[in-house]
């Protein structure tokens, strides 16, 4: 019995190092899978990460997309507004052009204008002076006119007498 007894404490003190070898490596597993569970936690917060990461890198490239497509729009306005601006300096340019031509041929004409006028007006006193002269001379002639006349007058009483003198001399 004292045997068996022994036996049995040797075989009670097995399995007691069984199991507690056994606890140990319940412990170590348990404590693996908590590692495993936390690693596993830390790799599915890396995965939202990197999720939440492409879903933000996706919205900027189509931000960068549409940006693109508004740049090329706003390019192709731009091009359109200095084509219309260059259009409108030429026209601009060629407007200015006439009008200078034009104010350029109006202050001819108006030289010319000028020029006939003082012509006009120097032929008017040339004229007013020749009217006036030929006003003295037609006043001198109709003196002279009248002179005459007085001395025709004159002369033919002058002949009446004479006349009627050697008349009356001759009878």
């Amino acid at each position: 019995m004292l045997k068996d007894n022994e036996q049995l404490k040797q075989e009670l003190l097995e399995a007691q190092t069984l199991l507690n070898q056994e606890k140990k490596l319940t412990f170590d597993l348990t404590h693996e899978v908590t590692l495993l569970n936390q690693k596993l936690q830390y790799f599915n917060g890396i995965q939202q990460l990197f999720e939440a990461q492409k879903s933000q890198r996706d919205e900027l490239l189509e931000q960068l997309a549409d940006a693109h497509t508004n740049n090329a729009a706003l390019n192709k306005k731009i091009e359109e507004l200095k084509t219309q601006i260059a259009t409108a300096n030429r026209q601009r340019e060629v407007q200015d052009k006439a009008q200078a031509d034009e104010v350029a041929l109006l202050k001819k004409i108006l030289t010319q204008t000028e020029e006939k006028n003082t012509s006009l007006i120097g032929d008017v006193n040339q004229s007013l002076k020749t009217i006036a002269d030929l006003k003295s001379k037609i006043s001198v002639l109709e003196q002279f006119l009248c002179a005459r006349e007085d001395l025709n007058r004159q002369l033919d009483q002058t002949k009446k007498r004479v006349m009627s003198f050697h008349g009356f001399v001759s009878y």
